[in-house]
């Protein structure tokens, strides 16, 4: 799931995204992607780019949380 408080997610971004969600409903544990090298990195890439898409407020806001 996107935010829905960015708005105009890029629908490249977010196919990437989906594909990704995909990836990780596989049931054999070999056929789903590495948690640390590649589902975090990812979800931190769509974060960043979330909160450049929302502004300098929530970088602020994000920062503290």
């Amino acid at each position: 799931m996107l935010d829905p408080s960015v708005p105009d997610w890029p629908q490249d971004e977010a196919l990437g995204f989906a594909k990704l969600a995909l990836q990780c409903a596989e049931l054999k544990r070999k056929d789903r992607p590495d948690l640390g090298k590649v589902v975090l990195p990812e979800l931190a890439r769509l974060r960043d780019l979330g909160q450049e898409s929302m502004g300098p407020f929530t970088e602020v806001f994000f920062s503290f949380s």
